[in-house]
């Protein structure tokens, strides 16, 4: 993917998803535009980056658990309000979106991740942070 304008300026997105999922493309599409990603494979991983990283968002796959959503979710609204939780969701199901929201995720962008439209709604999200 072509380097474009770095409006990520070396921010921290995490990114947490289980074992065995390609996160690849979710990874190049976000160094893309000059973030910096921490990754993590647990829901215990993810409470504990939430907790001390700086961090710009939050990318959690739906295959953690929708307890694991819930507690990852509450944590980051509890005490980094700033840091939304966008869902990598593993269907593309309209329910799956809505109880992503319900959980109070900032946005849900189904797998397999496509580049363009992951970076259209982290920037919707995360450009009001960077003056964009």
């Amino acid at each position: 993917m072509p380097r474009t304008k770095s409006w990520g300026s070396g921010r921290t997105c995490l990114l947490a998803v289980p074992s065995g999922v390609d996160a690849k493309p979710v990874v190049a599409a976000l160094e893309s535009v000059g973030f910096a990603t921490a990754s993590v494979s647990t829901e215990s991983g993810a409470l504990a980056a939430l907790e001390r990283a700086n961090l710009a968002a939050a990318f959690v796959s739906q295959k953690l658990g929708p307890l694991a959503l819930s507690s990852i979710t509450a944590r980051a609204a509890h005490s980094h309000p700033q840091v939304p939780v966008i869902v990598l969701g593993s269907s593309t199901s309209v329910q799956d979106a809505v109880d992503a929201m319900q959980h109070g995720c900032a946005d849900y962008v189904p797998l397999p991740v496509e580049p363009r439209l992951l970076l259209e709604r982290a920037r919707k999200l995360l450009a009001p942070q960077s003056g964009l």
